[in-house]
């Protein structure tokens, strides 16, 4: 295979293991976007981490001429996910209204 196509394989190989990763934590961005709420600090910087590594092996990658150089790239070490719950779940107040019936 011509180094260009071994180096767009290696690149769709590292952008799925990043997606793969990603995606079971994206709900975590799509109800902060639609909440205005934050995401916690430890798994905002896990989800960066992935990106970053990502992105890193991916210059490596697009920096290599030659066959062997792409082989001899060390692979990529993936930070594992934070050990605490991503977050907690809101307290909903007990909300009286709507359960409550009103007499004529």
């Amino acid at each position: 295979l011509p180094i260009s196509e071994c180096k767009n394989n290696d690149i769709n190989q590292i952008n799925q293991i990043a997606y793969s990763l990603l995606l079971p934590t994206d709900w975590l961005v799509v109800m902060a976007t639609e909440t205005g709420t934050s995401i916690d600090a430890t798994w905002k910087a896990w989800r960066a981490s992935i990106r970053a590594s990502a992105s890193n092996q991916i210059n490596a990658i697009n920096g290599c001429t030659t066959i062997e150089q792409l082989v001899a790239l060390a692979p990529v070490v993936w930070q594992d996910q934070p050990k605490t719950a991503p977050v907690t779940q809101p307290t909903v107040a007990n909300n009286t209204a709507s359960s409550a019936t009103t007499t004529a």
